[in-house]
């Protein structure tokens, strides 16, 4: 809060936070009918433009130090739309395992509602009982979900294929994708869809996107191509652009 510096915080009486001089606004005891409450609504701009803050997101990146990454209305636009070129099947019912702290659940959020699929927000901490886990998938009839490497690899690996039968497209990122992953999960889920992501926090979630095949050539599991209205460049060892 004292980095962000809001005007204000929108919370609930349940939230503990410290004591901060910033005002505080309960959205379980605000009354719209309030005229303090109208007053603090007409301050605010009635329509935020694409160049205004979304949300600001901490990641502490590879320095180990927490840092706020400003996104704006625009970029999760583009990152939305960009998901719906890039994947042709429309979402059914998604998975979210990522924590709001993580910027991958922004795809499964927007992606999900923006398709008028339906999406299943995960008991907390179930990934610790991958039984569990495995069963919330064939009951909720999951068909899209997004996760790291680690714990897709788990998953398959210790439970029955049959209870991970509905799921029609598997995202795995935040991580690199092994061979032996993708040679397990074709064992177990042949006709289920894989791919593999990247993208740093500060590019919105993603900016790479690859199929992976049955079929891999030797090598490390590539992270695709770049998606829609967005370019990729690679630089040396000394940050020089290569050649293409």
């Amino acid at each position: 809060l004292k980095d962000a510096n809001p005007a204000d915080v929108l919370t609930e009486r349940s939230v503990e936070l410290p004591a901060v001089s910033v005002p505080l606004l309960y959205v379980d005891e605000l009354c719209i009918d309030e005229p303090s409450f109208r007053e603090q609504l007409l301050s605010w701009e009635e329509c935020p433009q694409p160049e205004d803050l979304a949300y600001i997101i901490y990641t502490s990146g590879s320095t180990g130090r927490p840092n706020g990454v400003m996104v704006s209305h625009r970029n999760p636009v583009h990152s939305t739309q960009a998901r719906f070129s890039v994947y042709a099947e429309p979402v059914g019912r998604f998975l979210l395992l990522s924590s709001i702290a993580f910027d991958s659940s922004v795809a499964g959020l927007f992606w999900t509602l923006c398709q008028g699929g339906t999406l299943v927000l995960s008991p907390q901490r179930i990934e610790q009982d991958l039984q569990q886990l495995a069963e919330l998938i064939t009951k909720e009839r999951i068909t899209h979900t997004l996760c790291v490497p680690t714990l897709y690899t788990l998953l398959i690996a210790n439970v029955e294929a049959s209870l991970l039968a509905t799921l029609r497209t598997v995202i795995v990122a935040g991580e690199a994708c092994s061979q032996s992953l993708v040679k397990q999960h074709f064992e177990n889920l042949p006709q289920t869809q894989l791919y593999n992501e990247y993208g740093p926090t500060e590019a919105t979630v993603w900016c790479t996107a690859y199929q992976v095949p049955e079929k891999l050539p030797s090598g490390p599991v590539a992270i695709g191509k770049a998606i829609p209205n967005t370019q990729i460049v690679l630089v040396d060892e000394s940050l020089r652009p290569v050649p293409t």
